[in-house]
């Protein structure tokens, strides 16, 4: 669904509503399916000789989308004046009730989004093989072959909206809100490739060539395989810019409110709310099964040549509640001299439940190390798997010359009501109670490194495996908040508030292998003037039950006038000009693994040296395991100049009740060398690291008093 409107004349005093509602009945499924057969999807194939030429099969796509609900829903208002009250006499607001049975948006300019889904599925694949290649059948030589940005996608959504409302004019004096409400019970999977081990069943990009390769260049660069399954997903923005900007409202502070039942209330001029709920049955699934490599015979000759295998990303994600909620205003003067004290009011509530999330990575990558005066690189290739019950990022934002407000301190009181008043009040609530697993598996690695009869091992060459990653990350809820308020002249209060609360369930967990082998029959060296490096490789792996990032930055350039009070009522409530309160409890386990991490470097020969005249560096790989109950940075930034000191208080209160684990086991770091002449071998800086923190909280407080 596609909802729009756009207003531009010379005045504007009426209202204007975009209102959407969308609802997908249980067992109404919804699929996209991308299947080529046991053929590769996207084929360049050369049978015979490949001289002085050049090839690429580059820039291609392989998508399947599904989608339940999606609807872009805008509003926008151009004028020189705009000058319209909401209808009726209540303040201006946007809200939910308990439950989601109702919504209302009581304001002059508003964008309301409505997306109910029952328990249906919803999926979107793209079968198993799903390759872009390139083969060629004889010999290569002098020819550049490339298979370079290319992208493999599956997502599947059960509810998507994009909601804006715009006011632009020279004065404004009114009032606007943005509406979100989404609720979905539909188990949501995407699929690429193999969801098992299964040889040759991956999606991926491949060069395979049957012939010698000299003097030529081959890359598989920069490919990128992304799968993602999201029950709710929200982009909300309300924006104002203006000379002169005044409320069209009852002239009182802001007032912000959301609970764990779904209820999201924003009242102000200029309100946005937005309330992501999921079923018990609801569930989001990703697996992704990748392989990106060159692949020479091992009867053939490798030589004078560049091969890499680098920059490819492979990303599987799995959300419940993903929202992004943004409120700007700019203006000039804005506030009493005007008219009445504009207000800001944003409420972000997500509501778990019991959601399954489920997000599982395997990638591949290699090439041919067996080589003559050539360069092989498998450098900077990145796997993630990310698996999050409740994801959010919400920001108030206001920039004035003259900024007024009430004469009374901004004030925040958390537990069940959550509560947040200040002329611009920013309230985040987030409740997860399912399971989380999130898991990466990667393997990267010289394609010959069982070959055990190599006839020129590596001679002249350059052979990196450097900067390759491997990312699983699990977390029940987390959120980035910030507000910004900045003027001249500040006469306003601002507060930010969050609440999270998990019982889920999360574990994380990652595998790597990164190395390089090459062992050498009779006389030959498998190292001969080369030089080979296993460089900078991580594993990573993080779990958190809550997770938050909040900041509050209140800057005046000249001169502060109003409330100078503040007051902290133990964890439970803060009150000051610029106020800011972290609640965290988690009750559910917690554990990061990272399993069986490898990194190695091994030269075996027969008779002859395994390293002769060469280098051979293994240093700076890493494996780290992180878990978190709660993990939270809190910052409240004052910069005051001229006359008056605004008020400022901070409080962060964080309750672990889960085990936490992290482990990192059956970690290896290994060097194995035969015989070395005229060699350089280094093992250093290589780590491996396990934390287990129940409760983290940083907190940062500059100026204010």
């Amino acid at each position: 669904t596609l909802s729009s409107g756009t207003v531009a004349v010379g005045s504007i005093g009426k209202v204007a509503v975009v209102g959407n509602l969308q609802s997908i009945a249980a067992g109404a499924n919804v699929s996209a399916d991308v299947d080529g057969g046991t053929a590769d999807m996207i084929a360049t194939s050369v049978g015979g000789a490949l001289t002085a030429s050049s090839i690429s099969t580059s820039a291609s796509r392989i998508q399947a989308f599904a989608d339940g609900a999606a609807a872009t829903n805008n509003l926008a208002v151009s004028a020189t004046t705009i000058s319209a009250a909401a209808e009726g006499t209540a303040a201006p607001s946007v809200k939910t009730t308990a439950g989601q049975t109702t919504s209302t948006a009581d304001t002059a300019f508003a964008v309301a989004n409505a997306q109910i889904s029952g328990s249906a599925a919803v999926s979107a694949n793209v079968d198993e093989p799903a390759f872009v290649s390139s083969t060629v059948t004889g010999v290569t030589s002098a020819s550049n072959v490339s298979l370079n940005s290319n992208a493999i996608d599956a997502f599947a959504v059960s509810n998507k909206a994009t909601n804006g409302v715009s006011l632009a004019g020279t004065t404004v004096a009114t009032d606007a809100g943005v509406l979100n409400v989404q609720s979905s019970d539909a188990q949501v999977s995407s699929t690429i490739g193999s969801s098992a081990a299964v040889a040759g069943a991956d999606a991926g990009v491949i060069a395979e060539f049957d012939g010698n390769v000299t003097s030529s260049a081959v890359a598989v660069n920069s490919n990128l395989t992304r799968g993602s399954s999201i029950g709710n997903v929200g982009n909300n923005t309300l924006s104002v810019a203006a000379t002169t900007l005044s409320g069209g409202g009852t002239d009182a502070q802001a007032v912000s409110t959301g609970n764990v039942s779904a209820l999201a209330t924003a009242t102000g001029d200029f309100s946005l709310a937005s309330s992501q709920s999921l079923g018990n049955a609801s569930a989001s699934t990703t697996n992704v099964a990748a392989t990106y490599g060159i692949d020479v015979d091992f009867t053939d000759v490798l030589s004078d040549s560049r091969l890499s295998v680098s920059s490819n990303t492979q990303f599987a994600e799995a959300l419940g509640n993903s929202g992004t909620n943004r409120i700007a205003l700019t203006a000039t003067g804005a506030g009493a001299a005007a008219g009445v004290n504009p207000t800001a009011a944003l409420s972000n509530v997500q509501d778990g439940n019991d959601a399954d999330i489920d997000s599982t990575s395997r990638m591949t990558a290699f090439a041919n190390a067996e080589s003559t005066g050539s360069s092989v690189a498998i450098n900077g290739n990145s796997n993630t798997a990310l698996g999050v019950i409740n994801n959010a990022v919400n920001s108030i934002a206001v920039s004035a010359v003259t900024l007024d407000g009430q004469n009374t301190v901004g004030g925040i009181a958390s537990g069940s009501s959550n509560t947040t008043t200040a002329d611009y009040a920013l309230n985040s609530v987030q409740n997860a109670a399912g399971p989380v697993q999130s898991n990466a598996t990667s393997s990267i690695y010289n394609l010959d490194k069982l070959d055990a009869g190599t006839t020129f091992g590596t001679t002249g060459s350059v052979i990196t495996l450097t900067g390759n990653a491997t990312t699983a990350e699990g977390s029940a809820n987390r959120v980035s908040n910030q507000v910004l308020v900045s003027a001249t002249d500040n006469g306003a209060t601002a507060a930010l508030n969050n609440s999270q609360i998990s019982s889920a369930v999360v574990n994380s967990t990652a595998a790597s292998s990164v190395g390089y082998a090459l062992t050498t029959a009779a006389l030959d060296n498998a190292a001969d003037a080369s030089s080979i490096s296993v460089d900078s490789n991580n594993t990573t792996v993080l779990a958190r039950g809550n997770s938050a990032s909040n900041a509050l930055n209140y800057n005046v350039g000249a001169s502060y006038t109003g409330n100078t009070g503040a007051t902290i009522t133990g964890v439970a409530s803060v009150g000051a000009t610029a106020a800011v309160l972290n609640a965290q409890t988690n009750s559910g386990a917690v554990s990061a693994t990272s399993t069986g991490a490898t990194y190695s470097l091994a030269l075996n020969s027969g008779t002859g040296a395994a390293a002769l005249n060469s280098n051979a560096t293994l240093a700076n790989n890493s494996a780290a395991a992180n878990a978190f109950g709660n993990v939270a940075t809190n910052s409240l930034n004052m910069t005051t100049f001229g006359a008056g000191v605004p008020s400022s208080a901070l409080a962060s209160n964080q309750v672990n009740s889960g085990a936490v684990t992290a482990t990192a086991t059956n970690a290896s770091v290994g060097m194995t060398v035969g015989n070395t002449t005229g060699s350089a071998l280094r093992v250093d800086s290589n780590n491996t690291t396990a934390q287990a923190v129940a409760n983290s909280s940083v907190n940062t407080m500059n100026g204010g008093n």
